[in-house]
């Protein structure tokens, strides 16, 4: 299997470590299979309960950084997702179905999966396809992060036999999960996404 590994300039990792004197930005190779592996130099930042202001910070940059990058090195495979699959003049009526799927999760949270699988079952496109889930996602996340988290993890572990989890879907549960200060969830998904993400 073709392995991938991304690269951050000193720019994109100021808020991360101290500037470089030297004045010609370098460029740093990392390896998402070597961050679970090894203890990343900012992870001493993630161990106390509840997190500093100074980690909530690193959390966003990094989620930041995971986000851009895997938006940047997919758009050429994964740029028409969002909403090639979903018509113009289908989209309100399909933003209402995700509106009241989403008061409907947050309504009962203890039946989450058992919705979902309803849902599935009546009108899969409402999860299956990439635009409408994503829409639902950023929906979630502006209510409860945590029902998003559950939501997407739900997605994550039907991606095997159901449709294949997207760049953006991998982008979007990062941003979730660094909403919900799991970080070591989020670089999890990170070295997932470029492994599964074509």
């Amino acid at each position: 299997m073709k392995r991938r590994f991304f690269k951050f300039s000193d720019a994109e990792l100021f808020c991360l470590q101290r500037p470089s004197a030297s004045p010609t930005p370098r460029t740093l190779t990392i390896y998402p299979s070597i961050l679970l592996l090894t203890k990343p130099p900012f992870y001493r930042f993630f161990q106390s309960s509840p997190p500093t202001a100074s980690a909530n910070r690193l959390i966003s940059t990094l989620v930041g950084l995971f986000v851009q990058k895997l938006t940047t090195n997919n758009n050429r495979g994964s740029s028409n997702n969002n909403n090639s699959d979903i018509k113009t003049e289908e989209r309100e009526d399909l933003i209402n179905k995700i509106s009241s799927l989403r008061d409907e999760l947050l309504q009962n949270v203890d039946m989450i999966f058992q919705i979902l699988e309803e849902t599935k079952k009546k009108d899969p496109s409402m999860l299956t396809s990439s635009s409408a889930f994503l829409e639902l996602l950023k929906l979630l996340l502006l209510s409860s992060p945590k029902v998003a988290l559950k939501v997407f993890n739900w997605k994550r572990t039907r991606a095997e036999n159901d449709t294949r989890m997207t760049a953006a879907e991998y982008a979007k549960g990062i941003m979730i999960a660094g909403r919900n200060k799991n970080v070591d969830l989020a670089v999890e998904l990170f070295d997932e996404a470029t492994k599964e993400v074509h």
